[in-house]
């Protein structure tokens, strides 16, 4: 008897491959004993992401690297590596014979689902922002279903005259987290980070009677997060006494964070990728982040209010849409400010903080 065998591919960032997980926890739940065989980069937080975790059969780590027109000297190394997967993703469907191919999105997802219909598995294709990126875009004509987690996406999956609308199935984000996460007790999750600074040689520690700001940058939209807490924390002595900071800052910002928290006498948390993000959510008393999809859905999952800065750059604005949208069905948690508005002025920002932690 033939083994069920689920194919997943997610590349890029953790708002890629976090779900991806979710998805493959779900497959296997409804397939006991499946196999699952996940397809990823080769960066270290994608080796990070899906290290040690039992339920995955074999990862496949292929090289791609970003597609960019500002570096259109490199297109003929990517088509290279686009076509080197294609082949052995071609390969491993014919061989393994998946029951269904799973993308939650990244450049890689490309060559390995259009591999796998041509060896004529069945293709599934999340889109989880409101507008489409590249490569669900791309992808359209080859999914058998695209689940979409904000009806208004359907209105995006067109090519041109051709509209691929009725291949659009409404769908829950897959969200990693359980009613359990939302139901740790605070103390104990203070009592995990002191110790965890505690082994770091680190004080002061965190407090029950301290407001805790979470800043969550991510990967691409940290920076100006940064920036905007440092100088939140510098120009406003009196809340930055009154607070403790849980501070994903991300993998481009070189600021010694650790040191300069103790410079400022505030306890902090700091690092760049946590599992225990669920315990960070919990003792929240305010979010500062971007819109990424996951961290929006995550947001309203535990219910905590934000201060969100869409991330605007020049090979995307889809988190704009995001944001506005999450506003619109959660106006008392999600606070959007405009990212050239902040960098203009932060006078709005530091305000909004102050009231939503009072």
């Amino acid at each position: 008897m033939k083994r069920s065998t689920l194919f997943i591919v997610a590349a890029g960032s953790g708002g890629h491959m976090l779900p991806a997980l979710q998805c493959a926890r779900t497959w296997l739940a409804d397939n006991p004993g499946g196999w699952v065989e996940f397809f990823t980069g080769t960066s270290a937080l994608e080796q990070k992401i899906v290290a040690d975790k039992p339920f995955i059969t074999t990862v496949h780590h292929m090289a791609m690297g970003k597609f960019s027109l500002r570096r259109w000297w490199l297109l003929p190394i990517i088509a290279l590596q686009a076509l080197r997967i294609f082949c052995q993703a071609f390969y491993y469907a014919l061989r393994l014979k998946p029951d269904v191919v799973i993308s939650t999105g990244g450049l890689l997802s490309v060559p390995v689902c259009i591999a796998a219909r041509l060896a004529r598995r069945r293709v599934e294709v999340y889109e989880l922002n409101l507008v489409p990126g590249k490569a669900v875009s791309t992808l359209m004509p080859f999914a058998n279903v695209i689940h979409i987690v904000f009806p208004q996406t359907r209105a995006y999956c067109h090519w041109r005259w051709k509209d691929f609308a009725a291949k659009c199935h409404d769908a829950a984000y897959p969200i990693r987290f359980t009613q359990a996460d939302r139901n740790v007790d605070k103390a104990t999750i203070i009592d995990t980070i002191n110790q965890t600074l505690h082994n770091r040689g680190l004080e002061p520690a965190f407090a029950t009677d301290r407001k805790t700001l979470f800043v969550l940058g991510g990967s691409q939209g940290s920076v100006l997060l940064n920036t905007l807490t440092k100088k939140l924390i510098e120009s406003h002595a009196e809340l930055a006494a009154k607070i403790q900071v849980i501070h994903q800052t991300g993998p481009f910002d070189e600021t010694s964070w650790v040191g300069w928290y103790q410079e400022q006498q505030v306890p902090a948390l700091t690092f760049s990728y946590d599992e225990r993000i669920n315990q960070f959510y919990v003792l929240a008393d305010l979010i500062v982040c971007r819109a990424g999809a996951g961290t929006m859905f995550e947001i309203a999952f535990f219910k905590r209010p934000c201060v969100v800065i869409p991330l605007v750059a020049a090979t995307t604005g889809h988190q704009v849409h995001n944001a506005l949208a999450m506003a619109e069905l959660h106006p008392h948690l999600f606070h959007v400010l405009k990212q050239d508005d902040v960098v203009a002025n932060n006078g709005p920002f530091f305000t909004m903080v102050e009231q939503l932690l009072q």
